[in-house]
């Protein structure tokens, strides 16, 4: 097969290079043509994925949920089947489809993996005065989310730890100011929260943080919109979450839906995947758009 990788040198705390390294060396001996490229930017990752879908026959992406959005992000025509080999802070979609770190599972999964398609609707929004769009395949998060992800931009220089989102956490508990979001889903007005995250996965930002049942491939997406978020109630919702009970919380709003609206008369942070990405407005639509991750099951 004709194999094309990509990696995050940065991921991983510096062990993105040999990773991709020990999976192309396993690749060729198995007889396979293999090309592979280190990324300098998120650009530079969309890049690559609009010139390796139109030729290659697997993709593999070694990295984080960053490096998977940028690679999503700059698809122009469907992909071929996608092995993620992960080297992120989180990884959240390679835990909820338990793929396995080990360059050699990642062989196997391009040699015998099963294709599971996930949905990768767009998301539109302001970022600099100017509105745009990229893809999204986990989950979108306004308010105090995306506060907490600017200040995490504004500091990071790197690769990141989990422990490095302590003090963004501490800075946005502190100084955030809420300014209420009206969330429309499916034409209907939901009402004024300060707070929301909408996701298409079952996990938030770990494993320990379950959200419910949330199918990849259903073309909805799962709303939990808060109306209030503070120190005390922030430790009970996770508390909920933790238990895999948040969309039961007497003071969470939940619901599905296919196309959503967030927008207020102040603009507030949000964050796509993980990562800052610009203020509200914003528009969550699906276009039918899926992706291809292979998995072993």
């Amino acid at each position: 097969m004709n194999i094309e990788i990509i990696a995050n040198p940065n991921s991983g705390s510096g062990r993105g290079t040999e990773r991709a390294q020990r999976i192309a060396e396993l690749c060729s001996t198995r007889g396979h043509e293999v090309g592979i490229h280190f990324s300098r930017s998120r650009q530079d990752v969309c890049d690559w994925a609009e010139r390796t879908a139109k030729t290659a026959e697997r993709l593999v992406i070694v990295g984080g949920d960053g490096t998977i959005n940028a690679a999503i992000d700059g698809f122009s025509c469907p992909p071929p089947p996608i092995a993620i080999s992960p080297l992120g802070t989180a990884n959240v979609l390679a835990h909820v489809l338990k793929i396995s770190k080990r360059p050699s599972d990642t062989v196997t999964l391009l040699e015998r993996g099963v294709s599971q398609a996930i949905d990768v609707p767009i998301v539109t929004l302001q970022r600099d005065d100017t509105t745009v769009s990229q893809r999204s395949f986990l989950c979108i998060g306004f308010g105090l989310d995306g506060e907490i992800m600017r200040i995490m931009n504004e500091h990071r220089s790197g690769p990141i730890h989990m422990a490095e989102y302590i003090k963004p956490l501490g800075l946005a508990l502190k100084n955030w100011r809420p300014c209420m979001q009206t969330v429309i889903a499916d034409g209907k007005e939901i009402g004024d929260f300060a707070y929301g995250i909408v996701s298409g996965v079952d996990i938030y930002g770990s494993p320990i943080l379950r959200l419910g049942d949330c199918a990849l491939d259903d073309q909805l997406w799962e709303l939990f919109l808060f109306k209030d978020i503070n120190v005390l109630s922030g430790g009970l919702f996770a508390l909920a979450a933790a238990s895999g009970q948040l969309r039961k919380h007497p003071h969470v709003t939940y619901l599905s839906a296919k196309h959503v609206i967030i927008k207020g008369e102040e603009a507030a942070p949000v964050q796509i995947d993980g990562d800052f990405a610009g203020y509200s407005a914003v528009e969550l639509d699906f276009d039918q758009s899926q992706v291809p991750i292979l998995t072993t099951t």
